[in-house]
């Protein structure tokens, strides 16, 4: 007989975690995968944020995920305005790693950037 979904939920499996070696920031970082709560929460975050923005385009999109799921050695974080106040080349490159980490699929991304 298998696991019982409590069972599941007691010691669920394991997220992804991905260790980053960030030359700009002199040293090694960490993108984690984002739970799906987490995702919930981020989409709700940017629909009130983009709120009648056609399209907020990639960097923002970008800056948006990196806030939730880009940590230092101490599990820190930068806000989203943070994350855009950096270079726009960073933002994306790094984005692009954590958007591969946590699956968003170009069509979630669409959809993102039309709410």
């Amino acid at each position: 007989m298998g696991r019982t979904f409590t069972q599941v939920l007691q010691a669920p499996p394991p997220l992804k975690h991905k260790a980053i070696e960030i030359p700009e920031f002199g040293g090694e970082f960490y993108l984690n995968e984002l739970t799906g709560l987490e995702q919930q929460q981020l989409l709700q975050e940017n629909q009130a944020r983009f709120k009648g923005d056609e399209s907020p385009g990639e960097t923002a999109m970008y800056a948006s995920l990196l806030s939730k799921c880009l940590r230092d050695g101490e599990g820190g974080t930068l806000s989203y305005e943070q994350w855009l106040s950096l270079g726009n080349v960073l933002v994306r490159r790094l984005g692009l790693e954590a958007a591969k980490l946590n699956v968003v699929t170009p069509a979630e991304r669409e959809t993102l950037e039309k709410n």
